[in-house]
């Protein structure tokens, strides 16, 4: 026998060769099959119960199916069909879905669909474009100290960094939106809600006002927070001190979680809005100006106040907890970005000569105006084929608008004086609005106010889960 040569000569070796392939084979299978119930278990993890209820659900009927074919055909090669259905059945775990996740399964399908929703397919107006661009003209400073900076500054940007948190997971995304008054806000929130036009309307279509109403707030809110994502980014570039670079680091992060948030909660809206002109118009300012404290003049104050005032409203009337959740928690960090330009601008406007004042007085103004007058919808109204010049008249006397202009006020008019812009020219421009009393309003009782509500929400939230795990609990026993 030739050396090397097997008993069985070239059948045994391809009988051995065949083992080997086949073992290796197995193991592929069984390490495959190992991969699959990992994927399966962390799927499981992922979508909960009612994910594999539905799955086991579906399995479970596969094997009645076949049983039920088994009974009609008779014996199979495998046996007995009453022993091969139970089996199936068993192996299928005989799951059937219990109640209590039928409602579950319905919030994870609305949930995905809302996830994979796309904003740019529901825009209800013409963006012009994918992309704004906003020329710039600044220098980027380095800082070569690196020292601890300002204690206040340094608190603040412990507590942006202790404070940060998920919108994936710290909202509860599975809760839905009314469908007839997505968030269940009241009547006189509609601006238009005594206009002859809107009066006149049936049931559905008044429906239909409110939803395209809160969606364009809620679309503004978006835009909105992408512009001060954009500032916060400028300002690490742009700012001198190395204090307020790293707290703005903290504020950049802030913002696009809120534009993730807004972005989720839109999409359960199926409608969505473009930046409005008058918004537009002051971020374009805000941007354009190469002057690192009118970024924080325009975005720390004007617009941060503006969205704090909208927050509120919805914070306070919302009914439906998802959308009084997301904006307490965007609240919660929009007030340390106040105390941000706060801090920073106190610090530096006192530096400055009267004239350099006077400059940042009068864009201050402007800028008033122009969120106090012309954030009039138009362009919704016009879209829902409404009369503009009525809806218009309605809008501003309305009860609501005053009530946002009042809060609008309460939050800048306060932090202008704080910050010592406090000449003539503005004050002469806040007494001929009408604002001046605001001045005396307690801004730092506002911002407590705001972490307060959104630990409530927090705690709330908490207090939920503990009675539905103690549910759970009894009905497994």
């Amino acid at each position: 026998m030739p050396p090397g040569a097997t008993p069985g000569g070239k059948d045994e070796t391809h009988h051995i060769k065949n083992s080997v392939a086949g073992d290796f084979s197995r193991g592929r299978e069984s390490e495959n099959q190992k991969h699959q119930k990992d994927d399966e278990e962390n799927d499981e993890q992922e979508f909960g119960d009612g994910e594999r209820c539905a799955r086991n659900a579906g399995e479970a009927q596969k094997a009645r199916d076949q049983s039920q074919n088994q009974k009609q055909n008779g014996p199979t090669e495998h046996g007995d069909p009453q022993k091969n259905a139970s089996g199936a059945n068993n192996a299928a775990g005989g799951t059937i879905v219990p109640r209590r996740f039928s409602a579950r399964l319905l919030e994870i399908t609305k949930y995905r669909e809302a996830a994979m929703t796309s904003i740019k397919d529901i825009y209800a107006l013409d963006t012009d474009g994918s992309t704004w661009s906003v020329p710039q003209n600044f220098d980027v400073t380095f800082n070569w100290d690196y020292d601890d900076g300002r204690a206040a500054m340094m608190g603040l940007y412990a507590k942006g960094k202790q404070m940060q948190w998920d919108a994936e997971t710290r909202i509860d995304w599975s809760q839905e939106l009314d469908e007839d008054n997505p968030e269940q806000m009241p009547e006189e929130s509609l601006p238009i809600h005594m206009a002859g036009c809107y009066l006149r309307m049936s049931p559905k279509e008044k429906a239909n006002v409110r939803r395209h109403f809160q969606a364009w707030q809620i679309s503004q809110f978006m835009q909105g927070e992408q512009g001060a994502l954009i500032c916060a980014a400028k300002i690490v570039t742009q700012v001198p001190d190395a204090d307020s670079k790293f707290y703005a680091a903290t504020q950049t992060i802030d913002e696009a979680r809120h534009v993730e948030a807004y972005k989720k909660l839109l999409a359960k809206f199926k409608v969505a809005y473009p930046m409005t002109k008058p918004l537009k118009e002051l971020i374009d300012q805000t941007l354009r100006d190469s002057r690192w404290d009118m970024t924080y003049l325009g975005m720390q104050v004007v617009i941060e106040g503006l969205a704090l005032a909208a927050f509120g409203q919805i914070r306070d009337g919302a009914q439906n907890p998802l959308a009084a959740q997301v904006n307490a928690y965007v609240m919660q960090d929009e007030s340390r970005h106040v105390a941000f330009g706060r801090l920073a601008l106190r610090d530096y406007y006192p530096q400055l000569t009267q004239k350099e004042r006077n400059e940042r007085e009068e864009f201050l103004l402007e800028a008033c105006y122009l969120m106090r007058d012309r954030f009039d919808a138009v362009e919704l109204w016009q879209n829902l084929g409404l009369p503009i010049e009525e809806c218009a008249t309605a809008m501003y006397e309305s009860g609501f608008m005053e009530k946002f202009r009042n809060s609008l006020f309460t939050r800048i008019v306060p932090i202008v004086k704080d910050i010592g812009l406090w000449g003539d020219h503005i004050r002469n421009g806040y007494t001929e609005m009408g604002v001046m009393e605001y001045a005396k309003t307690d801004v730092q009782a506002l911002q407590d106010n705001d972490e307060d509500i959104a630990k409530q929400f927090d705690a709330r939230r908490r207090d939920i889960q503990r009675v539905i795990d103690r549910a759970a609990v009894a009905a497994a026993e």
